[in-house]
């Protein structure tokens, strides 16, 4: 538990000790119905509409894709990886600035999903990663949930 907990708290989010408990942690929460991946209900109208209309849909986190679905068939929406096309991981840099995930962000479109810059809507719950996407060209919405979140009004009146 110690190792853990120092994983967690340092620089070490995502070594794969870390992602092993993890994994084995929700895989036991969810099969025990203790845990359940939480959904907002407007996300699922959201993710149902834009599949309907042949949208192709991705996950992107510093998870493993079998992490992902792992969230995704265990949400409190049933499961949902039906309306996924992939999901994508996110490399685990320490160096996380804008710069990097400009370059990330190109490589994933351009060169993962054979994309233009244009043609890709970006969600996100970081005000800076959605500022970097649409310096890119790309469209993106900065999504705000919690009254609570660490956002300023100029972030609010430009986002």
């Amino acid at each position: 538990m110690a190792n853990s907990s120092f994983s967690k708290d340092g620089d070490r989010k995502t070594s794969d000790e870390l992602l092993s408990l993890l994994k084995l942690a929700w895989s036991n929460g969810y099969k025990s119905e203790v845990l359940q991946a939480d959904i907002y209900e407007d996300v699922i109208s959201l993710v149902k509409l834009l599949t309907c209309g042949e949208v192709k849909l991705y996950s992107y986190s510093k998870l493993p894709s079998d992490l992902q679905k792992l969230f995704l068939v265990n949400s409190n929406q049933g499961d949902l990886t039906e309306y996924f096309a992939d999901h994508l991981v996110a490399s685990n840099d320490k160096d996380n600035n804008n710069v990097n995930l400009s370059e990330k962000l190109k490589s994933l479109v351009e060169g993962s999903l054979k994309r233009t810059l244009a043609e890709v809507l970006y969600l996100t719950q970081s005000y800076d990663a959605a500022k970097t996407a649409n310096e890119l060209g790309m469209k993106s919405c900065f999504v705000l949930r919690n009254d609570g979140d660490d956002v300023t009004e100029e972030q609010l009146q430009t986002g």
